[in-house]
């Protein structure tokens, strides 16, 4: 009985550093685009997107593999991150919501891109300052 109590207790505790791992990244959907235009989670991770803008906005993939669909402005959508997905995302509506793909016109569109395959930028310096670079960018 000991040892499947203590069985248990390994199974669900190895359940919840899995879960610990993982992290929610947020992207704010700001109308004129998002913000950060660029992330950097991993598989398991989710990507939560608000619309904090003040027009109703969507985020779906270039393949249209994954949306949020059409989003007003206070929503909130969450992404599940999976291998192979697609990285690529604009403001453009799926064909399923909408009978045909509605492109943004050049102007208005707006791009997003999920990295995981590429580093996240390490703006800070060895003192946890801003870096040199970072401070030139914001210029």
């Amino acid at each position: 009985m000991l040892r499947k109590t203590a069985a248990a207790a390994v199974l669900a505790l190895a359940s919840l550093t899995q879960a610990a791992m993982a992290e929610e990244h947020e992207v704010l959907m700001l109308g004129f685009g998002y913000f950060p235009e660029v992330i950097h989670p991993v598989p398991g991770d989710t990507i939560r997107f608000v619309n904090a803008g003040n027009i109703a906005m969507a985020a779906t993939a270039t393949d249209e593999s994954w949306s949020t669909g059409l989003m007003i402005a206070g929503a909130e959508v969450t992404v599940p991150v999976v291998d192979g997905m697609t990285r690529d995302y604009d403001n453009r509506l799926p064909a399923d919501l909408v009978g045909t793909v509605v492109e943004a016109t050049p102007e208005l569109r707006v791009v997003g891109r999920v990295a995981w395959d590429e580093p996240s930028p390490d703006l800070l310096d060895l003192d946890g300052r801003p870096s040199p670079d970072a401070v030139a960018a914001i210029e």
